[in-house]
């Protein structure tokens, strides 16, 4: 049964079967991970696997969500009591150590843009995952800067795609990455970044 609505995150099986998701994404890997393997790690039937998600990749992408949303939990609280720029420092630099860390699987989003030759509606489920990241962007923002956020030049709304889109870009550069001295090149562009946005975005909330 394909799936109509709205995931409800917050339902037990459905929190069962990401968990059970991400067990099996961590030990075999995306490839090596098929939907029986999903089924049977999270304890519940193919059929109601099925219910839930529409495929193999639609998981994949909830999974990855999930993470997100976790980071931008780990970021709020890290943050929490900072004051002047030092937040929007911290949660960039907990961002990009989160790349660094989790480049494996990050770096499978990736490939997953190939699926839409072959599965063109899978397209909805990848459209929805980047706009609720850009919405945890935002969010995010909010809650790192807190009052701050109203002062700076460009509104988050406007500042998160853009983070979004360099993050993109710095996924890329880490998952081709040959070597240490590549990948400590795209650190640098990263900190490059980080210095002009600081100064450029937060001048106002001086």
């Amino acid at each position: 049964m394909t799936h109509q609505t709205p995931l409800r995150t917050e339902n037990e099986s459905v929190l069962r079967i990401l968990d059970g998701a991400a067990r099996c994404f961590g030990r075999r890997g995306y490839h090596g991970t098929s939907m029986q393997d999903i089924a049977r790690e999270s304890q519940v039937s193919k059929s109601l696997l099925h219910y839930h998600f529409d495929s193999k990749e639609h998981i994949f992408l909830e999974v990855q969500l999930r993470v997100i949303r976790e980071v931008r939990a780990r970021i709020t609280t890290l943050v929490a009591g900072s004051t002047g720029g030092a937040p929007l420092h911290e949660a960039l630099a907990e961002v990009f150590a989160f790349f660094e860390r989790e480049i494996d699987q990050i770096a499978i989003l990736l490939e997953l843009r190939n699926v839409l030759a072959i599965h063109p509606s899978f397209g909805t489920h990848l459209r929805e995952f980047r706009e609720a990241v850009i919405q945890l962007i935002v969010d995010g923002i909010h809650e790192v800067l807190g009052s701050a956020a109203d002062r700076l030049i460009l509104p988050p709304e406007r500042l998160a795609p853009m983070l979004g889109t360099l993050f993109h870009g710095l996924l890329v550069d880490l998952a081709f990455a040959a070597d240490q001295r590549d990948r400590e090149a795209t650190r640098q562009v990263f900190e490059d970044f980080e210095l002009l946005i600081l100064r450029a975005l937060l001048i106002d909330a001086a």
